[in-house]
């Protein structure tokens, strides 16, 4: 027994000495990040690019400084670029999260998209397989070896391969694209185009950036942002340098959040660019405003109409209509604004089930991106009720839509009716509100409060 309580305080003296090592040790150790950082300007016969090469020499510093072990290449032929993807592969197995940043050419064939290296030269289909690299061939790599996997594409320049390749396909031409092809992601994977599939990217004046790596390089040096809220930040920047000609695209299948800029890490030296302003010491970062920080969280543009039912749309749109009055400089929060009040429209419709909120979501948004999938819950729940009546179908676009009759389109409760819907804002809890419905019926409301679960009060005038 004696022996026992000796082995059992020897035990323990052990777990405290580790704890002790643990404690002074344990916050040093950073989760190991890899990045692999591409950028082709000087083709040999394809089209010469001024500013891949800037583009990526930037971000790979940016990386480095963010702690991810860098695989850099420039102007790269395709062997050297084959021999990077193999050692930067080698380096991914077991680490927490890996980056592809890719700037040059790249085109689309048959929806799949391939990048093309410096000594690229396509003079048909056949030469596919021999000049170029193959971008699912770089992501399936990813997906095998990290749980983690970020893939920035400025890879839309417009090129002449892709008029070539059409004519040398002849009946086939129309499987060749301009810009890339949406990508389908796997589980843990997020993929940003620096414009929409099948759209072109601009490269920014010479020995400067793209408009899209400007605005990512500025962003990067933001103190923990996740990186869903990063790329949205990226596509207002893009869209508003562009004049709404560029706007970058992302499909992502993230489990969890991501940031670049840990609090923990220090940036010494300045990312530079030409959005950045010179001195700084890093990209500067403008105090944000919590609304603004709930309205970028909660507003997601790219949103299905099943994951709005889980989202505190009302609560979004108020986050936004006050960080578009605090700060109306920057459109960022009024076109999410937008997109929330849209947003929350088809989720009142969808959660009504209601012919009549649905017609009323066409006729404010006679181009919504939800008309299609109210047509169909609503024509489910129509097939599931043995009336024997056709299912109810939304009219099309306002153009030749004509307005409900009250009796047809006004529901018995008015409180099913969401005041966001026909007023395009919010009520704030106790706030008292009259207008118009769309069904053209008088009514005021009262807001009630998301948090406390108190639903909004509604009467017909």
């Amino acid at each position: 027994m004696v022996l026992c309580n000796f082995c059992v305080r020897q035990f323990l003296r052990c777990v405290f000495a580790l704890a002790v090592v643990s404690a002074a040790f344990g916050t040093t150790a950073h989760a190991k990040r890899v990045a692999l950082v591409v950028g082709i300007g000087a083709y040999e016969v394809v089209g010469e690019l001024k500013n891949p090469p800037n583009d990526a020499i930037g971000v790979a510093r940016a990386f480095e400084q963010l702690g991810f072990e860098v695989h850099r290449g420039i102007d790269l032929d395709r062997s050297e670029f084959e021999d990077l993807i193999r050692t930067f592969s080698r380096a991914a197995k077991g680490a927490d999260a890996a980056v592809f940043y890719y700037a040059g050419h790249g085109i689309q064939v048959g929806n799949e998209n391939f990048l093309l290296p410096a000594d690229a030269e396509i003079k048909d289909e056949d030469d596919l397989d021999f000049e170029t690299i193959r971008l699912n061939s770089i992501l399936s790599r990813m997906e095998r070896e990290v749980k983690t996997n970020i893939v920035l594409l400025d890879a839309c320049r417009n090129n002449p391969v892709t008029r070539n390749l059409a004519r040398s396909m002849g009946t086939r031409s129309s499987l060749v694209s301009k810009g890339l092809a949406r990508v389908e992601t796997g589980i843990g994977t997020l993929i940003s185009f620096s414009t929409q599939p099948g759209n072109v990217a601009l490269d920014g004046e010479e020995e400067d950036n793209s408009p899209f790596t400007a605005s990512l390089l500025k962003h990067l040096a933001t103190p923990d942002l996740d990186v869903a809220i990063m790329m949205r930040r990226v596509r207002g920047d893009v869209m508003s340098k562009t004049n709404q000609s560029q706007v970058p695209w992302t499909n992502s299948s993230l489990t969890g959040s991501f940031v670049f800029h840990e609090g923990a890490i220090d940036l010494d030296i300045n990312i530079n660019t030409s959005s950045v302003e010179a001195g700084s010491g890093v990209a500067s970062r403008p105090a944000v405003s919590e609304s603004a920080r709930k309205c970028e969280l909660l507003v997601d543009p790219e949103a299905k109409l099943t994951e709005l039912l889980f989202k505190a749309m009302d609560d979004a749109v108020l986050a936004c209509q006050t960080a578009a009055q605090d700060d109306p400089t920057k459109t960022i929060y009024a076109d999410l604004l937008a997109v929330a009040r849209e947003q929350n429209a088809a989720r009142q419709a969808r959660l009504s089930s209601s012919e009549v909120l649905a017609e009323a979501y066409v006729s404010l948004y006679p181009k919504g991106k939800y008309i299609k999938d109210l047509q169909s819950s609503i024509a489910a729940g129509a097939s599931a009720q043995p009336t024997g009546k056709p299912a109810p179908k939304l009219k099309e676009s306002g153009a030749g839509s004509k307005p409900l009759t009250t009796a047809q389109s006004c529901p018995s409760d008015a409180s099913r009716a969401s005041y966001s819907i026909w007023a395009g804002g919010s009520i704030r809890y106790k706030q008292v509100k009259s207008g118009t419905h769309a069904c053209g019926r008088k009514m005021r409301c009262v807001g009630g409060s998301n948090a406390q679960n108190i639903p909004r009060k509604c009467k017909w005038l």
